[in-house]
């Protein structure tokens, strides 16, 4: 973003960038969720993408280190981009007291105020979480600061399972 003032010949007389492309692009960013054993390259990076092992922060606001949306059951853990039965457990974590609206099927939509929360999944469909940091300056307080990829629900014996 910038501004640039010119004669309608094209000639510059002056210009300045307020928003450089450098900056826009550390503002956003894509998280992916590669298992510690495998080493990120090329197969791995592409692998999360097309599974939806992935979310999106605004770095800017906040480190998202810490942050975590995943299925569990029992000892079994499953990333975003999973699909699970019904009854499974979803937990969502952030750093810093956050609000959670945790978006799921058939709504409404669950707000959760914490840093640390279990739900269950109790209906098939798509769950997915926005969080939004709480003790930031109000001109960013209602804006997401992390959006994840969806968990998918399925009922057991669903033929999509």
């Amino acid at each position: 973003v910038g501004l640039i003032l010119q004669t309608a010949a094209g000639q510059k007389i002056f210009s300045v960038l307020v928003d450089p492309y450098e900056r826009s692009f550390r503002f956003v960013s894509n998280h992916l969720l590669i298992p510690k054993e495998r080493e990120p390259d090329r197969e791995t990076v592409l692998q999360a993408l097309r599974t939806g092992s992935s979310y999106i922060a605004f770095d800017q606001i906040s480190d998202p280190n810490g942050f975590a949306f995943y299925a569990r059951r029992g000892r079994r853990t499953m990333p975003m981009g999973s699909t699970v039965p019904t009854g499974t457990e979803l937990v969502v974590q952030a750093p810093l007291l956050s609000l959670f609206r945790v978006i799921r099927p058939h709504g409404p939509d669950l707000e959760l105020e914490g840093s640390y929360f279990v739900i269950r999944a109790d209906r098939p469909g798509p769950y997915r979480v926005e969080v939004y940091p709480r003790g930031v300056p109000s001109l960013l307080e209602d804006k997401p600061w992390i959006l994840s990829n969806p968990i998918y629900v399925r009922e057991p014996g669903d033929a999509r399972d």
